[in-house]
This record gives structure tokens, C-alpha cells and sequence, in this order.
């Protein structure tokens, strides 16, 4: 089993966030890394704020369509349409570089470990 928890780190990196705190209270799925345990489960916690780097969005902003928002990959709108945050598109590329790839890898490797042991997916009906 593998626990996907992309939302619940505060982490900003030390870049300068407007409304910080009113993003972080709203942005942030508090606790989610402590609630969602299971000692046979394969865990995957993002380790920075979605303010800086949405694992869940498409790194390719023309896929995704929460970039016309400013919410693509990188935040610059928060959720009063508000200026977030200014990043060159050098700072862009350092933050998926260094952020949004290698945690996709962790989860891609964590995927293929899983299906070695399991053999096929778990589909659970609801």
C-alpha cells in the first residue's frame, strides 16, 4: 500500500509568500502526514508547501488547468486571486527540478516496488 500525502508540509523554502499565514491555514491538509499511518504501508510525504510546488498539478503549465488561476505547479495567485508570490522562470525550474521530480521518482519507485510485491493494482469498490 502506498500513502500519497502531498499537502501537509509548511515548509516555503524561505521564499517570501504574501498572506502567508492565511495560505498556510487554508492551503495545508494539517496533520494529514500524522493521520495517514499503516506499518505495512509504503508512505510518500512532500516535504515543501503546495505554495511553492503543487506535486498534484501537471509541470507543464499549458496541461493544467489551474495555471490560468496561478495555481499551476508553482503558486504565484492564492486563493483571493491575489499576488502570492514573484519567481523567475530560473527559480521555476530550480523548485521542479529539485522538488517536484524527485518526489514524482520517489512515487514512480515506490509504484514499481509495490507492483513487484503485489503482482497487480488494488482496486477497491465503493
Amino acid at each position: 500500500m502506498i500513502l500519497h500525502i502531498p499537502h501537509a508540509s509548511t515548509d516555503t523554502l524561505e521564499y517570501k509568500i504574501n498572506n502567508k499565514k492565511r495560505e498556510l491555514l487554508r492551503m495545508t491538509d494539517w496533520y494529514s502526514d500524522d493521520l495517514y499511518a499503516h506499518e505495512r504501508a509504503t508512505r510518500i510525504v512532500f516535504e515543501v508547501s503546495r505554495l511553492i510546488c503543487d506535486v498534484e498539478r501537471f509541470e507543464d503549465d499549458s496541461q493544467e488547468p489551474m495555471s490560468q488561476y496561478g495555481m499551476g505547479v508553482c503558486y504565484t495567485t492564492d486563493t483571493q486571486g491575489e499576488t502570492l508570490r514573484d519567481f523567475s522562470t530560473s527559480q521555476r525550474e530550480d523548485i521542479i527540478k529539485h522538488y517536484y521530480r524527485p518526489h514524482h521518482q520517489r512515487l514512480s519507485d515506490a509504484v514499481d516496488v509495490e507492483l513487484e510485491k503485489e503482482e497487480r493494482p488494488l482496486y477497491l469498490k465503493g
